[in-house]
């Protein structure tokens, strides 16, 4: 696990986004599911998404993504509202369906 916010990162800014890509749950659309890698961010914040069951290794599925606001991120079989900056520090990679 990363300290500090990964801004600019190439692997995020393209158009197209395959299974191997590192991508941010604030980039899931509705429905799709992604393996968390990574959580970018001080101790106490990696510490709180741990405890809500975002560890790397997880498998989360996107229930709703509208753009802007809030996201709604099933994990471990618990519906967990993100804020978009807090899910946008959580790196994932798309499973294959």
């Amino acid at each position: 696990m990363g300290f500090g916010p990964r801004w600019g990162s190439p692997r995020t800014n393209t158009l197209t986004i395959t299974a191997k890509d590192e991508i941010s749950l604030a980039q899931l659309l509705t429905g799709q599911r992604a393996i968390v890698r990574e959580i970018n961010g001080g101790r106490g914040f990696v510490n709180r998404l741990a405890t809500l069951g975002f560890t790397p290794g997880s498998e989360v599925e996107m229930e709703a993504n509208y753009g802007s606001g809030p996201v709604i991120v099933n994990v471990r079989g618990v519906e967990i509202a993100l804020g978009r900056n807090e899910a946008g520090r959580v790196l994932a990679t798309l499973t294959e369906e």
